[in-house]
C-alpha cells in the first residue's frame, strides 16, 4: 500500500500546543474522511487543552472534500501538527495503525473526528498514568450529545479481561489514553470495520489494568452523519461474529451463549430490515 504524506510541522506562532514543558509528550491521533466541517471542532478541542506537550497527527483516509485545506490552516499556526494522507482508502483501523507508526509520545490518545474533548481531558488522564505505573490505559465518563440534548454517561467502575469479553464497557476511542509502548504493541485489527475499539480494549485488558476517571471529559456526538454506529445491521452482524470467533476460546459458557443469542438477534433484525426495504421498493 502506498501512503502519501503531505505537510509536517509548519508554522512558528504557536500558543497552546507547544508552550512551556509541563509533562511527558502526548500523541493525539485523529483519523478522518470527508468530514472537514466536523474535523475543525475536534482539532480545536485538542488545541484548547490545558496541557501543552502535545503532538497532533491527522490521518486523512483519502478524503475528497476540503480536509487538507482545513488542516493547512491549523498547520500555519501550530507547528506540532502532522498531516498524513492515505492515497487509497484504508478505513479506520489501518488509519489508526498508520497514526501509531508516526507518533513518538509516551502516551497516546485517539480522537474521532466528530467528537471533542473538554479542556482538562489530557491533563487528568496523564496524571492517572503518571501516578499509577500498573495502569496501562485510562478511560472516562462522557456526554452523549444528540440534537442539542446532553445525556451524561457513566462507564462501569472497573473492567477486566473477562468482563470485556461480554461487551465494550470502555466505550469509544475518543475516551481513552494508552501508554505508548502498549498501544504500539497491540495495534488494531484491520479486518474489523466496526467494533475496532472493543477489540482494542479486549487486547489491552489481557495485558494491563485499565482505570476509569469518574468525570465527564468528552463530548460524544450522536448524529445523522456517516459513522460506525450508523452502519447497516449486516455490517454490525459480521463484526460481532468476528469478535465472537476471535475470542470464544477465552469465554465462559454463559458468555458464549450470550454472544450466540446476540448474533442471532442481529441476523433477524438485519433480515427483517432487508425484506422491509425490498417490499418498500416494490
Amino acid at each position: 500500500m502506498n501512503y502519501g504524506i503531505e505537510g509536517c510541522l509548519k508554522g512558528r506562532d504557536v500558543v497552546s500546543l507547544i508552550g512551556n514543558s509541563t509533562g511527558p509528550l502526548v500523541s493525539v491521533i485523529i483519523p478522518t474522511r470527508n468530514r472537514c466541517f466536523l474535523l475543525a471542532r475536534a482539532i480545536e478541542s485538542v488545541l484548547k487543552q490545558n496541557y501543552s506537550d502535545i503532538e497532533l497527527v491527522i490521518v486523512d483516509d483519502a478524503s475528497e472534500d476540503g480536509t487538507k485545506e482545513t488542516v493547512d490552516k491549523y498547520q500555519q499556526r501550530f507547528r506540532n501538527i502532522k498531516y498524513i494522507r492515505n492515497n487509497l482508502r484504508c478505513r479506520g483501523a489501518k488509519s489508526r495503525n498508520i497514526g501509531l507508526a508516526n507518533v513518538s509520545g509516551k502516551y497516546i490518545a485517539f480522537l474521532d473526528d466528530d467528537d471533542e474533548w473538554l479542556p482538562d481531558k489530557i491533563s487528568k488522564q496523564v496524571k492517572v498514568l503518571e501516578e499509577n505505573l500498573n495502569v496501562g490505559a485510562v478511560s472516562c465518563w462522557y456526554n452523549k450529545v444528540y440534537n442539542g440534548r446532553i445525556q451524561k454517561v457513566k462507564l462501569v467502575p472497573t473492567v477486566t479481561f473477562e468482563s470485556m469479553l461480554w461487551d465494550n464497557f470502555l466505550g469509544s476511542f475518543s475516551l481513552c489514553m494508552i501508554r505508548g509502548d502498549m498501544a504500539r504493541s497491540v495495534r488494531l485489527d484491520p479486518s474489523l470495520y466496526s467494533a475496532q475499539d472493543w477489540d482494542f480494549w479486549i487486547e489491552l485488558s489481557k495485558v494491563t489494568k485499565i482505570c476509569i476517571i469518574k468525570e465527564y471529559l468528552v463530548n460524544y456526538y450522536d448524529h445523522s452523519e456517516v459513522r460506525i454506529s450508523n452502519k447497516p445491521l449486516n455490517h454490525l452482524l459480521v463484526n460481532r461474529r468476528k469478535i465472537y470467533f476471535k475470542y470464544r476460546n477465552y469465554m465462559s459458557e454463559k458468555c458464549r451463549i450470550y454472544h450466540i443469542l446476540s448474533i442471532r438477534q442481529y441476523r433477524i433484525l438485519a433480515s427483517n430490515n432487508f425484506f422491509f426495504k425490498k417490499s418498500a421498493i416494490c
